[in-house]
């Protein structure tokens, strides 16, 4: 009985010293990225007026990418690139890791995400925005035009992949 309560506390010293060294590794970070809210179907422009919005542009700026991409189009994230590019921002399309995630949350940059959906008989790509990273719990949230959304790390990575991965990464020049 002693020895089994000795083995037990051993069990949660060494447990409890693990998490809090994952976590100093990986702490919480939350980015305070504006929430807009838009139809489904406008998850890429959407995305990106959250991010931009998130740098400090204005709606104007907004309304510049919105009439970039008018229409139901399927937008890709080479395009959202260039227009982000056209309007002084620096953007390129990128393949990060799931690990890269919170990298770029601790430097202040909210990732956009290509995730494909298969609503329907037709797998259609949607964009969401990393706002926040819950090392704790091993969750990501999100947001597209809606309130945020918390997504375990697997499912997330899951649904990115199935979308090649593709991540638009946009900073300040």
């Amino acid at each position: 009985m002693r020895f089994a309560l000795l083995v037990l506390s051993a069990l949660t010293v060494l447990a409890t010293t693990a998490l809090a060294e994952g976590t100093s590794r990986f702490p919480s970070v939350r980015l305070d990225v504006p929430v807009i809210s838009r139809p489904l179907e406008k998850s890429a422009t959407t995305s990106l007026a959250m991010v931009l919005a998130y740098y400090g542009a204005d709606s104007l700026v907004w309304s510049r990418v919105e009439r970039a991409f008018l229409g139901n189009k399927p937008v890709s994230a080479a395009a959202l690139a260039q227009t982000v590019n056209s309007l002084g921002y620096d953007a390129r399309v990128a393949t990060p890791g799931m690990d890269s995630l919170a990298t770029f949350l601790r430097a202040g940059i909210p990732p956009v995400l290509a995730i494909d959906s298969h609503f329907g008989s037709r797998p259609r790509t949607r964009y969401v925005v990393v706002t926040r990273f819950d090392s704790l719990g091993t969750r990501f949230f999100t947001q597209s035009g809606s309130r945020p959304l918390k997504i375990d790390w697997y499912l997330l990575n899951s649904q990115w992949s199935q979308g090649g991965g593709r991540a638009l990464i946009v900073t300040r020049r």
